[in-house]
């Protein structure tokens, strides 16, 4: 089934430029313009934004449409030939061997399927009563004098007052989640009999209405947008800078599109295009946030292409040392040089291209500074050495538009934090 989309992984707002070129530069004007009018509260088809939360693992589970029968799985539900448990016994066969998951599924399974459900939902685990905290349990903190429920399933470690309410419900319930999609299905063929991976998500959890649990705590990710806004100079300047975007990717999309079909945007590149610098493209903006990485990130556009001609040099240098064939070498060296010179020929299409992506950051990163606002109860924290927390946000927000979804990262301080602890 071509139509299919599921829930797998989610491109980062600025990123959609290098996956899809003068579409890709499509996609973000009009995402931007969505979130405007969602700031604005006339949201309407606009489409709507939901709360990322850092919850691990990514559990799958409902009534499986093949048998009619209760399982809990993680993403690998989706595979082609999908890996669902029924019970506990089919939890350990198939996730045994990483004790701590299958652990935390047996938890699952236990609280999740007297909740009725009825259909296929995902959702992201956020705490098991029990457990030791290192191993997604529970702790008491006290912080600025107040004492607070902790957990951290990942990277960012949660904290709220035992007072809030949902401080109360933390206490008095045996596991937490974040429900935020489910899963759709009938296609039209008489008697048959879908397979999960056949399947379409759908944001949220609508249609479920769960039994009452006093076991299961399931916070809420919409995203209270109604509480923001922009004052009128806020407007006029957001609205100002995606009109500057539109207009630098209607410069930029030829050479955009150039890129994608040398290999880059989505996918593996294959071939002669594994060794064209169009694909490592995006893993150079990945590079950049490492604590350890070689790149730094910098609004100098003749730093940043110093920095990307080296981290490709750097990747291709892994590649060629492993043929031993020295004619393959040459001749893959000659690939290389190829690419550089393409860089240098196309220097000032690559300065446009760079500036556009890191106007769209910066614009990206003015709806985050607006929506992290929101959060007035929670604290957050995330490990910036192997001892010391630090002050940080939620993991992001993903914006919901005609069926598709983007999401907006602050990459310099979550992804920094992901990757120091993954």
């Amino acid at each position: 089934m071509a139509d299919v989309k599921q829930l797998k992984h989610l491109e980062h707002l600025e990123d959609e430029m290098l996956n899809e070129g003068v579409e890709g530069c499509k996609k973000i004007v009009q995402d931007l313009q969505a979130v405007r009018k969602i700031f604005g509260c006339k949201g309407g088809d606009a489409g709507f934004l939901q709360t990322k939360w850092d919850g691990k693992p990514s559990v799958i589970c409902g009534i499986d449409p093949a048998n009619g029968f209760f399982f809990v799985s993680t993403k690998g539900a989706l595979n082609k030939k999908p890996v669902c448990c029924y019970g506990h016994t089919s939890i350990q066969d198939n996730f045994g061997k990483i004790p701590d998951l299958a652990d935390k599924l047996k938890q699952c399974y236990t609280h999740f399927k007297p909740l009725g459900i009825k259909g296929v939902i995902q959702g992201d685990l956020l705490y098991v009563k029990g457990a030791s905290f290192d191993k997604g349990g529970l702790s008491s903190e006290t912080i600025d004098g107040v004492d607070h429920w902790v957990f951290k399933p990942n990277t960012i470690k949660y904290a709220i007052p035992k007072k809030h309410p949902i401080g109360k419900q933390v206490s008095s319930h045996q596991i937490g989640v974040v429900f935020h999609t489910h899963y759709s299905g009938p296609d039209g063929r008489i008697h048959h009999k879908q397979l999960l991976s056949e399947l379409s998500d759908k944001p949220g959890i609508r249609g479920e209405n769960f039994k009452p649990s006093s076991t299961v705590l399931n916070i809420q990710n919409d995203t209270p947008v109604a509480e923001i806004g922009f004052d009128h100079a806020e407007e006029m300047k957001f609205d100002q800078t995606v009109k500057e975007i539109e207009s630098e990717c209607m410069k930029c999309g030829h050479f955009l599109d150039q890129l994608v079909g040398f290999g880059g945007g989505k996918g593996n590149p294959k071939g002669e295009e594994k060794f064209h610098i169009a694909p490592y493209i995006k893993s150079y903006f990945n590079d950049e946030v490492k604590p350890k990485s070689e790149s730094n990130v910098t609004s100098n556009i003749d730093k940043t292409i110093t920095q990307l001609l080296a981290f490709y040099d750097k990747k291709m240098d892994k590649f060629i040392s492993g043929y031993k064939n020295e004619n393959t070498i040459v001749e893959k060296r000659k690939l290389v040089g190829e690419s550089i010179l393409f860089v240098a020929n196309n220097r000032s299409k690559f300065e446009s291209l760079l500036k556009l992506y890191k106007k769209v950051q910066s614009l990206k990163q003015q709806i985050i500074d607006k929506l992290d606002l929101l959060e007035k109860d929670w604290k957050m924290f995330a490990k910036s050495d192997s001892t010391t927390f630090e002050t940080t946000s939620h993991e992001g927000y993903v914006l919901h538009r005609d069926g598709d979804r983007v999401k907006l990262v602050n990459r310099l301080e979550f992804s920094k934090f992901n990757f120091l602890f993954q």
